[in-house]
This record gives C-alpha cells, structure tokens and sequence, in this order.
C-alpha cells in the first residue's frame, strides 16, 4: 500500500490506478471536510473576527499538508501508471507545470488591478488545456491496458510474482521413466499377447488332426475285411494254422 501510494518506481494496472485513487479522494475528502468542520465550529465560538481569522488560519496550515499528500499520492499512480503504458513518468507533471503558469498568470493580473473580464479572459486558455490533459489522461491511465510483457520500467503487473519455468521443465529426471515410453511398452505387451494367442490357436489346429487319425484306428481294427483280403489268406479252419 506504501508503494502503491507514495512510490514512483515500478508499474500498476488499471485496477491499481482506480483503487489508489478512489482511495485518495475519499480520504482527502474526509479530511478536508473534517478540518473545515472543525473550523467552522471554532469560528461560531469565537467572540471576535480575529479569533475568527485564526481559527481559520490555523485550518488551513492544517489543510496544507493534507492537499500536499493528496498531490504526492496522485502524482505517486500516475507516474506507475505511465510506465505501466510504456511512457516516462515526468508526464504526469503536465497538469501541474499548466496550473502553475495559470497561478502565475492570475496573480499577476490581481497585482496589475486588471478587470475581471479581462482576468477571465486570460485564465480560460489554461483552464481549457487542463480540461484537455485530464481527458486525456483518464482515457490513456484510466481506460486503456498496459503494455504487454516486460519494459524498461518493471514486469508486466501481476506477472512478477509468478514461478518461471527452470531450464530442465519438460525433461525426465534420470529414475523416472517418460510417459511415451510407457505406452510403447504398453503397446509392445498387447502385441505380443496377440501373437502367442495367434500361435496357440494354430497349435491347436494343428494337433487336432493326429487325435482324429488315432480316433479312427480302433474303428479301422474292428471293420470287416474285405472279399479280396479274406481270399488272399485262403480258407480258414478249426486248428490250422495260418500259411505264412
């Protein structure tokens, strides 16, 4: 809150800039409407008019360094403001380099006793270029973003406090293994699975066919001869022994 109101380094966002100076008015508002509170009850006790003048004498170096502050704390956003936009600070000083020659022009025509038309006519020029500088700055401070990324000044606003990257993000450390690596062994065992059951399956095929053959052996043993096979042995009796 110091920086933000008393500091003229660094940069500040639109939020910043609305909130300090909201801040700014409403305190210096508070301020100065307490001091001219107090002074106005001073002065209906007070008997005489020259009590009267002290009193508000006395209000008024009070209210000094309160409008002191108030400038300060201004001029403080206004300048982070600017660098926040990309522009040198000493641009916030605009307003008050006009104003002070309008002073200076008006006190000179209140010590040469000019007349009040003519004063009039000589303070509007500046009143006029300080109506355009505050449009000016609430459209460029007050409306419009900051300047993307880094500049001379400082970082971008709420991009400072954020964690970069180290120069190893990105690379597996030495005990841990990648995450492509794991789908490729992933990959690799599905793979593999399917050809072993490829190779069980023709396996099976293949020794189904000695299990048929050896099925039909006992009915190949128990089928009836043939006539040519029973004519070729000759004829066979009780007791004789087979012709070898």
């Amino acid at each position: 809150m110091l920086s933000l109101l008393f500091g003229f380094h660094g940069r500040i966002n639109r939020a910043k800039y609305w909130f300090g100076s909201l801040l700014i008015g409403f305190a210096g508002f508070l301020a100065i409407g307490l001091l001219l509170a107090i002074a106005s009850g001073g002065a209906v006790d007070a008997k005489t008019k020259g009590q009267q003048l002290a009193i508000f004498g006395a209000c008024a170096l009070m209210l000094a360094p309160v409008l002191a502050l108030m400038a300060w704390s201004g001029f403080a956003i206004q300048v982070k403001r600017f660098h926040d936009r990309g522009r040198s600070g000493w641009l916030a000083s605009l307003p008050l380099v006009v104003g002070t020659a309008m002073m200076l022009t008006l006190l000179g025509a209140i010590a040469g006793q000019t007349p009040p038309l003519a004063l009039v006519a000589q303070v509007e020029p500046y009143a006029g270029v300080l109506w355009l500088i505050n449009l000016a700055f609430f459209i460029d401070l007050g409306c419009l973003p900051g300047k993307q990324g880094p500049n001379r000044y400082s970082d971008q606003p709420g991009l400072s406090g954020m964690s970069k990257p180290s120069p190893s993000a990105g690379q597996p450390s030495p005990g841990s293994k990648p995450a492509g690596a794991s789908l490729g062994m992933q990959a690799a065992m599905e793979r593999a699975i399917a050809q072993r059951g490829a190779l069980g399956s023709a396996s099976a095929k293949a020794g189904a066919l000695p299990k048929a053959s050896s099925a039909q052996a006992p009915a190949a043993a128990f089928a009836p001869a043939s006539p040519s096979a029973v004519a070729s042995q000759g004829p066979r009796g009780f007791g004789r022994r087979p012709t070898r």
